[in-house]
This record gives C-alpha cells, sequence and structure tokens, in this order.
C-alpha cells in the first residue's frame, strides 16, 4: 500500500513523526507540505467574522490568548516527547518526495500527488481539499 500525507510545513508531529509511522507499514509515497502565505490569515479572519460576528470572534481571539498563556508550553512539550517517542520506535524516517506549495488544492499539489499515485492519502491541514483533488488520485491509479 503506498500512503501519503498532507499537512503544514510547521506541523512536525505530523511532518516527521506521522510519516515516520506510515513508513513502518506501508510505502510512504510522499509529503504535500503547506506553507500558507500571509495574505490567507486575514482572509480566514475576515470570512470568520463574517460568519459569526465581532463578538463571538473575539471570544474566540479571548480563548486563544487563555490557552497561549496558560496551556501552550504544556502542549508543545507533549508533542515534543510525543515526537521523541515516534523518533525512538521508528528511527528510520522513510526516504520519500516532498512538495512545498501554499495551497494542497493547486495544479502543482494535485500533479505531485498523481505522480506518486498512492493508494491512501492522509489530510492533516485546515485546508479543505477540493473535490477534484479526490477524482484525479482516483482515475490516475485506474
Amino acid at each position: 500500500m503506498r500512503t501519503l500525507l498532507i499537512c503544514h510545513e510547521d506541523a512536525a508531529l505530523d511532518r516527521e513523526g506521522l510519516a515516520r509511522w506510515l513508513g513502518s507499514f506501508s510505502t510512504f509515497a510522499g509529503v504535500v507540505a503547506i506553507r500558507e502565505p500571509g495574505g490567507r490569515l486575514r482572509k480566514r479572519i475576515t470570512r470568520e467574522i463574517a460568519r459569526v460576528g465581532w463578538w463571538r470572534f473575539l471570544d474566540v481571539l479571548a480563548f486563544r490568548l487563555f490557552h497561549r498563556i496558560t496551556q501552550a508550553v504544556g502542549d508543545r512539550e507533549w508533542e515534543r516527547r510525543a515526537l521523541d517517542r515516534l523518533r525512538t520506535r521508528y528511527p528510520d524516517r522513510p526516504a520519500a518526495a516532498e512538495i512545498v506549495v501554499s495551497s494542497p488544492n493547486g495544479a502543482d499539489a494535485q500533479a505531485f500527488i498523481n505522480g506518486q499515485k498512492p493508494d491512501l492519502v492522509i489530510a492533516r491541514c485546515k485546508t479543505l481539499l477540493s473535490e477534484r483533488i479526490f477524482r484525479s488520485r482516483r482515475s490516475a491509479r485506474s
């Protein structure tokens, strides 16, 4: 079975840890790493405000600030320990092709996925994947 991972470029637990785990039982075909451009965050904020309104958006910001002050350090430490455990348990990171894209729905990502011919794609990203990505992967396999 050939597996491929779609994740954010700075998500080490996914990009390295999950890749090691996938390589332990499958042929790890590659990684589509997402590096979002700066303007995307602004668009996401604008969409969220339009969707839920200012008061609810401020509530989300307050929670994120609270989390950053009280929990973020512990969360990062847990992720570091989890990645260390994965490195110990699966010491060989599979050598696989990798592409860095601004969107997993772009033509470059689609061409990469098609070229790797995965049987299974795991998407660990904030972006909703276009149905076009799924259709092209299936048709490339037939």
